[in-house]
């Protein structure tokens, strides 16, 4: 089981995921897509705790194992169709949502499928559901800690992730047990916003 302690993870996210994706999706349904394929950032903000998510203090909590921004408010626009959230997304900017990042429009988009799962490996590890995420440390599931997220929906979240194939759909994560699924992209589903850090 993946544990942290003291701020450092005893197994990497990186092995847990190959270990969970056959779990997740198959290998198949995902050719081409880069599903597990992750990018790390420089990190944000860090607080020096050792948590895994920090607030930045701007609207914005960074998460430490990925490197990844995170918009804080996890529902700021509530659930639309799959073009109009990416949309939505790409003109985020400081002043909206809470951000006085100084972020302007395009710094923002959605998370891929590889990139959700990055971020609820350790979750999906610890069973955690309703929301499969962790709290701040990273070591417990978030319903049992604290978490500088507002308005997590245990839910459908689209992903900027597609499958040539089928090109009427785009991946999901679902809060709900951390599972990907495959909807159609005029489903109404959330979305939250992610950049890399700067």
């Amino acid at each position: 089981m993946l544990r942290r302690s003291a701020g450092r993870t005893l197994a990497s996210t990186a092995t847990a995921i190959a270990a969970l994706a056959a779990v997740w999706v198959a290998p198949a349904a995902l050719a081409g897509e880069g599903a597990v394929a992750i990018t790390t950032a420089a990190v944000s903000c860090d607080d020096g705790s050792g948590n895994r998510y920090v607030d930045c203090g701007n609207g914005t909590v960074t998460d430490t194992q990925t490197g990844l921004v995170w918009l804080k408010n996890a529902n700021c626009f509530g659930a639309l169709r799959w073009q109009e959230a990416m949309t939505v997304v790409a003109g985020l900017a400081s002043g909206d949502c809470g951000l006085s990042d100084g972020s302007r429009p395009g710094d923002w988009r959605l998370a891929s499928l590889g990139e959700w799962q990055a971020t609820v490996a350790d979750a999906v590890l610890l069973s955690c559901v309703s929301p499969t995420l962790t709290d701040n440390t990273g070591a417990l599931c978030l319903a049992a800690g604290v978490t500088s997220f507002t308005n997590i929906q245990s839910s459908v979240y689209w992903t900027a992730s597609t499958v040539p194939a089928t090109p009427g759909n785009a991946r999901t994560i679902t809060l709900v047990n951390g599972m990907p699924s495959l909807f159609a992209k005029t489903n109404v589903n959330f979305f939250w916003a992610v950049r890399y850090g700067q």
